[in-house]
């Protein structure tokens, strides 16, 4: 998002973005870490001979499932919101490396009606959801997921947004 300040040494009116690249980033190698992890101790277990320890591997099997649909559903997005010329403009995907979609929601600000920051638990599954007024009421857009952000980084999204709202 594109919020305004003066910089003290040029006098200049400035524009700032806010997008979660790093954390994102530092989202994404921590899963594809865990997942080839589970794969190499998947791999060992089935090459030596610790076969007579039963119900291991459906354990990591199990626990490869799990990260993989957490990553999938929960809510993983690289997120780039800014406001251009009155127009709020939020471009956004998914982190999971499979079917990954490149989306972009571009809204004018005087028609922004509301804005709903959807809290999961401990972040997980967060979501932002954006309501726009139309001609026959009020249209919601699908949510977009939160939880590759930072909190301190969702509750500004979350002051900026409302402000921006007007509610």
């Amino acid at each position: 998002m594109v919020f305004q300040y003066t910089d003290r040494a040029s006098k200049k009116t400035k524009n700032m973005k806010l997008e979660n690249k790093k954390q994102s980033f530092s989202v994404a190698v921590n899963f594809a870490l865990i997942i080839v992890a589970l794969i190499i101790l998947l791999a060992v277990y089935y090459i030596t001979d610790l076969i007579t320890l039963k119900g291991v591997d459906y354990v990591l099997w199990g626990l490869l499932v799990v990260v993989l649909l957490l990553y999938k559903f929960g809510g993983f997005y690289y997120l780039l919101v800014e406001e251009k010329k009155q127009v709020l403009d939020i471009k956004y995907y998914g982190l999971f490396p499979l079917g990954r979609s490149f989306k972009r929601l571009s809204i004018p600000v005087d028609a922004l009606d509301r804005i709903e920051v959807k809290e999961g638990v401990g972040g997980m599954f967060s979501r932002l959801v954006l309501y726009q007024k139309s001609g026959t009421g009020v249209a919601k857009y699908p949510a977009i997921g939160l939880a590759a952000m930072r909190a301190s980084m969702r509750r500004e999204l979350k002051a900026k947004l409302t402000a921006l709202s007007g509610k």
